[in-house]
């Protein structure tokens, strides 16, 4: 081989490791939204969403992207009706929540994808996402606590 030729593949393949690396943080960074941290721990887009109480439905918009959810942990009470509205922001995700097994949806990029469900199970309850959607697949969780409303 010669050695033009051999320079040549040296500089296509560094040029390609670079487009890949610069590719990557394009992907998995979230743009003007901000990466906070979440009282139970995760990484996410707006922290932890708390409903009011006393309402009797609450609607949530909660962006998703490689490997995040725009909410840490979502807390709601017993009994109220619960809309989670969703749109990934980048390649395809599912939503699952353990202990409501009703509660799945596949959320395709830029597709505005909805789950409704009652929330009638008091506790703490993982969800997630369901497609595999690169390396941090894993780390895409939230926490769903629904909590008792207090007697008067």
């Amino acid at each position: 081989m010669k050695q033009s030729n051999l320079m040549a593949i040296i500089i296509i393949s560094i040029a390609s490791i670079t487009t890949l690396g610069i590719l990557s943080l394009l992907i998995s960074s979230n743009g003007d939204n901000p990466v906070v941290d979440g009282s139970n721990g995760r990484t996410c887009i707006y922290g932890d969403f708390v409903a009011d109480p006393s309402d009797a439905v609450v609607e949530i918009d909660m962006p998703a992207y490689q490997w995040k959810f725009a909410y840490c942990s979502i807390t709601v009470y017993e009994g109220q009706r619960v809309i989670i509205n969703m749109r990934s922001l980048d390649v395809p995700h599912g939503f699952a929540i353990d202990g409501y097994e009703q509660v799945r949806a596949f959320i395709p990029p830029d597709v505005d994808t909805s789950v409704e469900f009652v929330a009638s199970l008091v506790g703490e309850f993982v969800y997630f996402c369901t497609v595999f959607c690169g390396e941090g697949h894993a780390l895409h969780t939230g926490m769903l606590i629904v909590n008792q409303i207090a007697s008067p």
